[in-house]
């Protein structure tokens, strides 16, 4: 089915019947769609942004893509996308996004190491008595260290989780209400990579931690078995 959008007529009056309400980030949402049936002149066809093309069967994802390429064959162009490749040739932010998107991982990642150093180090001094009477009964650094990082570990772990579950209705939360105000009243579906935000984040963020923190923990060798202060 085509749905052609038109720019509005000042010159010319009719009376339409609304039947349906939609939200579009095109001219912050003050558009029209109208019927197919709607009789056309050469010049409002030419002033279409865009022709859409729904499907009734539900496809999936591969027949999608399929169905695509057919297109492009059958009329003889490659300017035929999907929503999202839609959305990304409009507004030309895919590229502006990605590098921001990495850009904010460094930081967060640097941010993360930074944080752990500290806090380890905080640690070792506050501990330093309980560290010597340990290595004082046998323990060796290589223990102590582990159980340092280890409880960073822990932390990583439950933050990760919660990090998880938060993540999509934190998104709708925040991200719905900025593009309500560029015309998306109803909503926006958010292309979600699970591999990405759900393992690669995750795991990169926690291993600058878990480094960090066992890096900091070398510095429990200084500490001897005659190091203990007032112990009660």
């Amino acid at each position: 089915m085509f749905s052609r959008i038109l720019k509005k007529d000042l010159k010319r009056k009719k009376t339409c019947l609304i039947t349906a309400s939609f939200s579009s980030l095109n001219q912050l949402g003050k558009c029209g769609r109208l019927h197919e049936d709607v009789p056309l002149k050469n010049n409002d066809a030419s002033s279409a942004f865009s022709f859409q093309i729904d499907f009734e069967d539900d496809p999936s994802r591969d027949v999608i893509d399929e169905r695509i390429e057919k297109m492009k064959d059958i009329f003889e162009t490659d300017k035929i996308y999907d929503a999202a490749g839609f959305v990304d040739v409009s507004t030309n932010s895919s590229s502006t996004l990605t590098a921001a998107k990495n850009l904010v991982l460094l930081i967060s990642l640097i941010i993360a190491a930074l944080i752990s150093v500290l806090m380890e180090r905080s640690f070792i001094s506050k501990e330093a008595s309980e560290t010597a009477l340990m290595k004082a009964i046998g323990f060796r650094s290589r223990s102590i260290m582990a159980q340092h990082t280890l409880r960073f570990v822990v932390v990583m772990i439950i933050s990760a989780a919660a990090a998880m579950a938060l993540d999509y209705p934190v998104t709708r939360i925040v991200c719905d209400r900025i593009f309500a105000v560029m015309g998306a009243v109803s909503g926006i579906r958010y292309s979600i990579n699970p591999m990405e935000i759900f393992v690669l984040y995750p795991l990169f963020i926690t291993a600058a931690v878990v480094a960090a923190a066992f890096l900091t923990s070398l510095y429990t060798r200084t500490i001897h078995a005659d190091s203990m202060g007032n112990i009660e």
